[in-house]
């Protein structure tokens, strides 16, 4: 939590196609959770973020554009600060 609290940078966004949509239900088959996937800009696996129940059903992998982002961080661990959908091109 330091290195985010201590990180004063100026953000980057970076601009990522969904590659992904995950939920999971508990036992009892209830929805839990929902998460995005988009491709790594670093050279691990790609992350995953948790989204809004009421933007889940308006993302499409391969077509969702998100803006991601991410700081340095104070001791070089790069952090996320907020995901959001990209709004779409106009035409």
């Amino acid at each position: 939590m330091l290195n985010g609290a201590l990180d004063q940078s100026e953000p980057t966004a970076r601009v990522e196609v969904l590659i992904d949509k995950q939920q999971w239900e508990n036992n009892k088959g209830k929805l839990r959770s929902r998460a995005i996937v988009v491709p790594s800009w670093r050279s691990e696996t790609s992350p995953r973020f948790p989204v809004k129940h009421s933007d889940y059903p308006d993302l499409v992998v391969g077509q969702s554009r998100l803006v991601v982002l991410t700081h340095p961080g104070a001791f070089g661990f790069e952090w996320y600060e907020h995901v959001e959908v990209a709004a779409p091109a106009s035409h």
